[in-house]
């Protein structure tokens, strides 16, 4: 599917920026200390998200909300496997990003966001085929792509999902009155999370930078920086899974600030 062309968020500083500004950076010792708890997350995952997935019926906006969040958990997990390689984790930091907020979003209003979300992939859809036509014959006829997206939910009358950015900011304004249990911004974390490592998608100089040596393999200096993906990704997903707890009324918010030390996550109920 291509991309759609994503609205410019307002100018601003990002997390990252923040803490420059605010100090200095963490350091190697505090990273460690963040990412060393991916294990209890997973796990927290484990325990309840697989669980709901393993039900035999579920509503199809629920399986969707679920899956999305089986594959963020998946792309957190590919970024600590691949260790040492930066730019491949950035990418998958992307990935995780983008499923993340889609499923804050969607949580916000889950019928309604479900089948707009489903009339954006029938855009994107169409433009995939209408491009595939230009070179080959497509197998799969436009009345029978239409007819599997039908049997997902869709309705052809229900608007399109707003872009990423969009998505983010009103997921950011529903969750933050819905569930004041830490500072939801997805709109914020946007610049750094969705924009910023776009540059290791595609080809850009800042993207192959670290990969001018002279063998071509990047060195241990180029991808220390690196280190500050795990933690993106890694909290990404605990704010995906905070969320969460309003589907899942197994887990609650004291589970996911206990599983990854949020000290001052404050009780749902406040």
């Amino acid at each position: 599917m291509t991309d759609r062309k994503e609205t410019k968020p307002p100018t601003g500083t990002t997390e990252k920026e923040e803490t420059m500004a605010d100090g200095e950076p963490p350091t190697a010792t505090e990273i460690e200390q963040v990412i060393r708890r991916w294990p209890e997350v997973s796990d927290l995952f484990s325990r309840h998200v697989r669980l709901a997935l393993s039900r035999p019926a579920h509503q199809q906006w629920e399986l969707f909300a679920l899956s999305c969040l089986a594959r963020a958990h998946h792309a957190v997990q590919s970024v600590f496997i691949l260790d040492g390689r930066g730019p491949d984790c950035a990418v998958l930091a992307r990935v995780l990003y983008d499923h993340v907020v889609t499923f804050v979003w969607l949580l916000a209003n889950p019928e309604q966001h479900y089948l707009e979300q489903l009339s954006y992939e029938h855009e994107e859809r169409i433009k995939l085929r209408n491009e595939m036509l230009k070179h080959a014959p497509v197998p799969a006829s436009r009345d029978a792509l239409e007819l599997a997206l039908i049997s997902s939910g869709w309705n052809p009358k229900v608007k399109s999902a707003p872009p990423v950015f969009e998505k983010a900011r009103q997921a950011d304004k529903h969750w933050n009155k819905a569930l004041p249990v830490m500072n939801f911004a997805f709109a914020r974390d946007y610049g750094g999370n969705f924009r910023n490592y776009s540059a290791y998608i595609h080809p850009r100089v800042v993207g192959v930078v670290p990969f001018a040596t002279c063998d071509g393999v990047p060195s241990p200096d180029t991808l220390k920086p690196f280190a500050l993906v795990q933690i993106d990704a890694m909290m990404t997903f605990v704010r995906a899974l905070m969320i969460a707890t309003k589907l899942l009324h197994s887990m609650s918010a004291e589970d996911v600030a206990r599983a990854c030390s949020l000290e001052d996550a404050e009780p749902e109920n406040a």
